[in-house]
């Protein structure tokens, strides 16, 4: 039997995917090189050097592509870390659409959890700074647990805390460690194209969708929703008549389809459905048999 899963959660990485911390992390990576005495670098440059940590952020700006004495990059993380502190949540912005799409995540009733690998003394004062605090239930960052993404751990914890089993957990990153940690604990993945991803292409990553923004998401998700509440109510009418479960689900999504199009216009929602083949056969949003990743 095929089956459509709704989405009752939802986890999203911090850095690239709600907020542009760049300029932040830029402000410290150049005080940093100043107190060593090095050339400071480009905002664009450091850039594409986010998305694998603060080491290898640091250790990129000092030598990209070369290695460095274990002891030299322990000072100079030492530094970065001390000038972040001081930088993080100055400058960082919520990317346009995060806050609208956080809103109606919201009046979904979806329960939210950041999920990150920024330090815990990093990612609860940021939230704060730039008012995303109180739309989350908790953040798990990358001191949390033994493990970070791309493991699933992180995400595997998260969706134990918020009570929901990890195929109706939809994950929204940015980047290949979001999407391989997602596969991994069997949740659902929706990647935006906006962060940072160290540079690469977010149109080669293993995701079900790519979205424009958060708001976008929010109406993915509610399409989504209202096909697994039209194919369940179809099946409980005809319980025994497996022949139909396609046709079912085929109607379910067709219905959901048509009431998206009232809301957001033909022209908006043949944008999305290009960018995703939402329809043709399931190619990004994956609908699967019972017992299968996907929705």
């Amino acid at each position: 039997m095929r089956q459509t899963l709704p989405i009752h959660s939802i986890t999203l990485d911090l850095d690239g995917t709600l907020l542009d911390t760049v300029p932040d992390l830029a402000a410290a990576a150049n005080a940093m090189l100043s107190e060593l005495v090095l050339p400071g670098r480009p905002e664009q440059e450091i850039r594409n050097f986010v998305g694998r940590g603060i080491d290898h952020l640091v250790l990129r700006c000092l030598c990209p592509g070369a290695p460095l004495p274990a002891a030299e990059l322990a000072r100079a993380v030492a530094i970065y870390y001390r000038h972040y502190a001081l930088a993080n949540g100055r400058a960082a912005r919520p990317f346009p659409g995060v806050i609208r799409g956080l809103d109606a995540f919201r009046r979904m009733n979806l329960k939210m959890a950041v999920v990150t690998n920024k330090a815990k003394a990093f990612t609860d004062p940021l939230l704060v700074a730039t008012g995303l605090a109180p739309y989350f239930e908790f953040a798990v960052c990358g001191d949390t647990l033994a493990e970070k993404k791309p493991h699933p751990l992180p995400l595997i914890h998260a969706c134990e805390r918020l009570g929901t089993r990890p195929g109706s957990n939809l994950h929204i990153g940015d980047s290949k460690h979001d999407a391989a940690a997602a596969r991994a604990a069997g949740c659902p993945v929706f990647c935006v194209p906006y962060g940072y991803n160290e540079g690469g292409d977010v149109r080669k990553l293993d995701c079900d969708a790519i979205v424009a923004t958060l708001e976008e998401a929010a109406v993915m998700i509610s399409v989504i929703n209202a096909a697994a509440a039209a194919y369940h109510k179809a099946r409980k009418l005809t319980p025994h008549e497996s022949a139909d479960d396609e046709e079912s689900l085929s109607r379910g999504l067709a219905l959901a389809a048509l009431a998206l199009i009232f809301r957001l216009g033909a022209q908006t929602c043949a944008q999305i459905f290009r960018r995703n083949a939402m329809w043709s056969h399931h190619e990004r949003i994956r609908i699967q048999p019972a017992g299968r990743r996907g929705l």
